[in-house]
């Protein structure tokens, strides 16, 4: 979904005196009062900025210059404030509910509030240094053979863990109404396997800092400096063999390429060393007659390894994937380091979270839908969700129309696109059922035991869907999350109450803000169902082309051209953005913004198109679209997201999808020569 930098632009003093003319042009309209809805903040932009030169500084400058990015985070924007604001009201539960569980009969209070309970408890945690994980090493040091290091590597995809590979239920790609086993590449500690190959300076530099990083957490367990040092060696050279083997992220963004349907006894034979019957027992799952594998090329050097590999390497490698799964619930020397590495290092953070907000951020995944119902009683009004509803179907109508006007698409292939949009399912705020949390034993005792048998209940909820038909009520994101998706095996759109809250959503709002932030979200996890890879799923979320193979060469040529433009997008100096990488976000931003400009125009606001402190309708949408994006990112964290991240840094996210709109360019005079504008044959035209 929504994920930032900034790039800046230097002018001849000629251009910036006319972008000043030309900008001051569109704060002298007409003033006329919003009976009452809240409309643009402008304090938040830049009118010495043009916004035919650089829109996303022109909306946001002012806020960019009033918001530095605190020092515990590696980015600061609009969608962390927002969450920053949700995680306070859940701090407020968790203590409430702390003050309440020592007496109270109500067992969802006595979880929350013993599960904060344990998580402040800082004198036991650092009393108990790394005791907690003692029984787990102890586990690891008793292997003796190559079935006890599967044994343990088993047991341990249950604690989350997932040494070596993943492994998980979800449903079948190919058959969506029935959830199957998954067998899926991992076992690496840096953020992606290219982080091991990358020829750059900075990538060796953040190879060196891993291993002086996994060593000072051997050392931290207990072993001495040259013994640490030859194990940190030993885990960077095991990490590195399963990252040849790894698919690219651009691989895998190809549904067919991770798509391999094997039975049990075909995944066996692909791996010797592995029962795959035996794993499934061990992990809760019976009777499944086949596994889907999404890289077997993966998974036959995992085989290889695991006999070719030491076992002493092998469990010098399972402690070091054990505390850094864990390093958060253990005693401050590990945290610290911990966040040395994958803060500092990794994304130039410099201060660590306050405890409070990293406890919360915790229970927010452990204890999800707990920490939900209470959250939502409080924070989620009827009325936002009954114009949410609203706004989400008047994009999916004006979606309809746009796909029926195409000129690009067959008659065949829109009958199944409409198909598919009829029936698209929406969730809004929260779920219908709320989940069972009965069976998972939360104490005052160890944080880190808390939190493991979370980790154990939330991979046996999982697990018991395998084998049975698909659940569709089910939600992917708690209610509190400040984001939504878009699941094209469930053909559904997802909208936590915790991003429909202000500044990204208000029922007080003005159309044109609420259309041009929240509307183009809707519209972009609905395009998702379009996008090059949510196109590839039919109306009932199989995985099946139902596309004319002329309708496919069309849309691939009309995707080619955001590829391009993002390609050309530079950041960090030198850097490019991935425009393959990036698509079907790119995709999304563009066609979410189409949609909800066109919605928003059949308002009675879009119709009338007034003037609000001083800027037309058409003008605040825009600018509500552009501060949608508010947000700057620290250089590290920029270079991170250009290797992992599907998503293009927020700036061009803001100002790539509108230099496609004509609309704009006639909202803000922009002309040809401007920096903002785009030849009409070099702009993108797909929904």
């Amino acid at each position: 979904m929504k994920k930032s930098y900034y790039f800046l632009l230097t002018f001849v003093f000629l251009f910036v005196a006319l972008s000043f003319a030309t900008t001051l042009k569109y704060h002298k309209k007409q003033h006329l009062p919003n009976d009452g809805k809240k409309g643009i903040d402008r304090s938040n932009m830049d009118s010495t900025v043009s916004p035919a030169k650089d829109f996303f500084t022109y909306a946001n400058g002012g806020w960019l210059k009033k918001n530095p990015i605190p020092a515990s985070e590696s980015s600061w924007g609009i969608y962390q404030e927002v969450q920053d604001n949700n995680y306070k009201s859940l701090w407020q539960v968790m203590k409430d509910a702390a003050a309440e569980s020592a007496t109270t009969n109500n067992p969802k209070i006595q979880k929350v509030g013993d599960f904060y309970f344990s998580a402040m408890d800082t004198l036991n945690i650092e009393k108990q240094g790394y005791k907690p994980l003692q029984p787990e090493l102890d586990r690891i040091n008793g292997i003796a053979d190559v079935k006890g290091l599967i044994d343990v590597m088993t047991l341990y995809q249950t604690y989350g863990v997932s040494p070596g590979f993943s492994f998980f239920g979800d449903q079948d790609q190919k058959d969506s109404k029935t959830v199957v086993p998954y067998l899926y590449q991992g076992g690496l500690g840096l953020p992606d396997r290219d982080y091991y190959f990358n020829k750059d300076a900075q990538s060796g530099v953040i190879r060196d800092e891993y291993v002086k990083h996994i060593t000072k957490m051997l050392k931290l367990l207990g072993e001495d400096a040259k013994t640490a040092s030859k194990h940190a060696k030993t885990i960077m050279d095991m990490e590195t063999n399963l990252a040849k083997v790894s698919m690219t992220l651009v691989d895998q963004r190809d549904p067919y390429n991770i798509y391999h349907k094997m039975t049990v006894a075909e995944a066996n034979a692909m791996t010797p060393n592995i029962d795959w019957n035996v794993f499934l027992k061990a992990v809760g799952v019976n009777g499944s007659t086949y596994i889907i594998v999404g890289q077997p090329e993966f998974f036959k050097e995992v085989d290889k390894q695991l006999t070719k590999t030491s076992l002493d390497d092998w469990k010098t490698y399972l402690r070091w994937h054990l505390v850094n799964a864990f390093a958060g619930q253990l005693s401050s020397d590990f945290v610290k380091e911990s966040f040395h590495f994958y803060g500092t290092i990794l994304t130039g953070t410099t201060e660590l979270k306050p405890r409070w907000k990293r406890v919360v951020r915790e229970a927010d995944g452990d204890l999800g839908e707990l920490l939900g119902e209470v959250y939502v009683s409080k924070h989620f009004s009827p009325e936002a969700k009954k114009r949410t509803l609203e706004m989400v179907n008047n994009l999916i109508s004006v979606y309809k129309e746009r796909i029926k006007r195409l000129d690009w698409m067959s008659a065949e292939t829109k009958t199944k696109a409409l198909e598919k949009l009829d029936i698209i399912m929406k969730k809004i705020g929260y779920p219908d059922k709320w989940r069972d949390y009965s069976s998972l034993k939360i104490d005052r005792g160890s944080y880190l035991m808390n939190c493991l048998r979370a980790n154990v209940f939330a991979f046996n909820y999982m697990a018991n869907k395998i084998g049975k038909p698909v659940v569709r009520t089910d939600w992917g994101m708690t209610p509190q999350t400040v984001n939504a998706y878009y699941n094209p095996t469930m053909n559904e759109i997802v909208f936590p109450a915790g991003i429909l809250q202000s500044p990204l959503f208000d029922p007080d709002f003005d159309d044109a803000v609420n259309y041009g932030n929240t509307g183009a979200t809707i519209g972009h996890e609905m395009t998702h169902g379009f996008d090059d890879q949510g196109s590839q799923y039919d109306a009932e979320g199989n995985l099946k082309n139902w596309w004319t193979k002329d309708d496919s060469i069309n849309f691939a040529k009309k995707a080619e051209v955001l590829v391009k433009q993002f390609n050309e997008s530079v950041v960090l100096d030198t850097s490019h953005v991935n425009g393959r990488l990036t698509l079907g976000e790119n995709i999304a931003d563009l066609g979410g913004l189409l949609i909800a400009y066109e919605a928003f125009k059949n308002t009675e606001e879009g119709k009338n198109n007034p003037t609000i402190d001083g800027f037309t309708a058409e003008q605040r949408f825009f600018i509500a679209y552009a501060q949608s994006w508010q947000s700057q990112k620290r250089k590290e964290a920029l270079a991170e997201q250009l290797i992992t991240d599907p998503h293009a840094p927020e700036n061009l996210r803001a100002n790539n999808p509108i230099s496609n709109i004509p609309e704009f360019y006639k909202a803000f005079n922009v002309k040809p020569g401007d920096k903002m504008y785009r030849p009409e044959n070099q702009r993108a035209k797909i929904w």
